[in-house]
């Protein structure tokens, strides 16, 4: 028996009811079939996003779900006129709020997903100017990590053209840290020897210190937000990350990131556990009369760093306190 359906009839009859049934994983790849879709698109991509505002901001996989949805929406210029948007900006904005529990990654890929979706309306309309408050807010977060070399100056770059083409780069005063995260970018760039290529500010930080503390602020996210257990894969390529990293540079992402998100997203007791018997396995180690090199390669101290007696303390500070959550 042949059989033949239309695309409306199947979007109709199987893919909006199915929509209520998906798990987050089936989520993501039903909003790219509807994205491709030639019929029905719009009552489509209208049942998943009822059912992603439905589940909130508490949903582990909510940011996701919700960047797939704009970039979705900016690919058919036409429909977003017959589209009920007014919770789901909510959910954007809710989720844009914690921008300092968010990756720099997380928050670059925000503001271009922002960007696409507002250039549908006009610069005046309500909506563009709530979206220029939730990037101007995320300059405020991204001109630390940027100084303290934690953002790569590419995905800074990225930015700020998105802040272009929002309209936000000159009016210094309506937009003070989108002009403060410029500034701070020319300095960088003033001050970086002809021919390399800047990475970070003045601490310029280590690679591994970098990827570190995105990873730390990937798993408390999980943990702290989402009240999910940690899944092995991710605790394996954690601790394979601090393994590679060394304690020195495992301290200093753990100051970096207490630094930038320590009051509003304090490390988890698993990842304090965790952190806390790796110095303490590092500490045992040290023994009283050792050499400055031998104890530097205890340390795995970077080979432009000369170890110091406060490098030595701040390891013995951290493996005696009960909790790194306040660590500085």
């Amino acid at each position: 028996t042949n059989f033949k359906a239309g695309q409306g009839v199947i979007t109709d009859k199987v893919l909006i009811p199915l929509c209520f049934h998906l798990n987050d994983h089936h989520v993501s790849e039903y909003i790219e079939a509807i994205s491709i879709s030639k019929s029905r698109y719009g009552p489509a991509i209208q049942a998943i996003i009822d059912r992603v505002v439905y589940r909130g901001a508490k949903s582990p996989a909510a940011l996701m779900h919700v960047s797939r949805i704009l970039r979705s929406i900016s690919r058919h210029n036409d429909i977003c006129a017959q589209l009920r948007l007014a919770k789901f900006f909510e959910l954007l904005e809710q989720l844009c709020s914690h921008q300092q529990v968010l990756r720099t990654i997380q928050m670059t890929r925000l503001i271009e997903d922002i960007y696409y979706i507002t250039r549908r309306f006009s610069r005046s309309a309500p909506i563009v100017i709530r979206m220029q408050s939730l990037v101007e807010n995320f300059a405020h977060t991204l001109i630390p990590a940027l100084n303290r070399g934690v953002a790569a100056i590419d995905q800074i770059n990225a930015v700020l053209e998105h802040t272009v083409m929002l309209g936000m780069s000159k009016d210094g005063e309506k937009f003070p840290n989108v002009k403060k995260l410029r500034d701070l970018r020319k300095e960088i760039y003033a001050n970086t020897k002809p021919g390399s290529f800047p990475v970070g500010y003045r601490d310029r930080c280590d690679p591994s210190v970098r990827f570190l503390y995105n990873e730390l602020i990937f798993v408390n996210q999980s943990q702290v937000l989402f009240q999910q257990q940690v899944d092995r894969s991710a605790l394996i390529q954690l601790q394979q990350l601090i393994a590679a990293a060394g304690p020195y540079n495992v301290l200093s992402a753990l100051y970096i990131y207490n630094e930038l998100h320590g009051t509003t997203l304090p490390l988890s007791p698993f990842l304090q556990s965790l952190l806390m018997k790796y110095f303490q396995h590092t500490m045992r180690e040290i023994k009283t009369g050792q050499s400055v090199q031998t104890i530097s390669k205890h340390l795995r101290l970077p080979r432009n760093k000369v170890l110091t007696t406060s490098d030595l303390h701040f390891f013995a500070n951290a493996t005696k306190r009960k909790s790194l959550a306040n660590l500085k």
